[in-house]
């Protein structure tokens, strides 16, 4: 069995090379972790990336069940942990990311906890004011939580891919994705 966290590892740190070109990859985040669970562990993944001392966790009805409550309890060990839970109707749209501005005001960065809408609605809201941002991803089918862009919908209708930034780090526990 292929050891994907090592080679993701490598990758991460600068240590792969495009065969193509003899150079190092470089990525937009510090880490990515894989696991079968990370039930328990999950201030121990956060911890090295340093977000600060009040975190904001934001999830949605659908998901705070099924991981939210989990990540935000494990992590009060970190410092202050606000929880946020949105609709599960949530889109990414400039209402509701300056809704999730509004309530994440206090906070030095936010942990999202979902899937697609949810994390771009994260990734845009601290985009937008500077802070720093990590994902537990819930959804396998999502394939976005690492790039650097956000597809959100505009107040005029149309949805579009604006640019963003990736976050810190990306966390997948398997057992939660298999049941989403």
């Amino acid at each position: 069995m292929t050891d994907w966290n090592a080679l993701i590892s490598d990758v991460v740190a600068g240590n792969w090379k495009d065969p193509s070109t003899g150079k190092a990859a470089i990525v937009p985040f510090e880490t990515i972790r894989i696991e079968e669970t990370l039930d328990g562990g999950e201030a121990d993944v956060l911890a090295p990336l340093k977000l600060g001392k009040r975190l904001a966790v934001v999830c949605d009805t659908n998901t705070v069940e099924a991981m939210g409550r989990r990540v935000a309890k494990h992590l009060k060990g970190l410092g202050t942990v606000d929880e946020i839970v949105l609709p599960s109707t949530l889109e990414c749209d400039e209402p509701t990311i300056a809704l999730v501005q509004e309530k994440t005001r206090h906070a030095d960065a936010i942990v999202a906890v979902g899937s697609g809408a949810l994390s771009d609605t994260c990734k845009y809201a601290t985009f937008k004011d500077g802070r720093k941002y990590a994902t537990f991803g819930t959804a396998a089918s999502m394939n976005g939580y690492a790039a650097s862009t956000a597809s959100v919908t505009l107040n005029n209708g149309y949805k579009t891919s604006l640019p963003a930034h990736a976050p810190r780090g990306i966390f997948l526990d398997l057992k939660v994705s298999a049941s989403a």
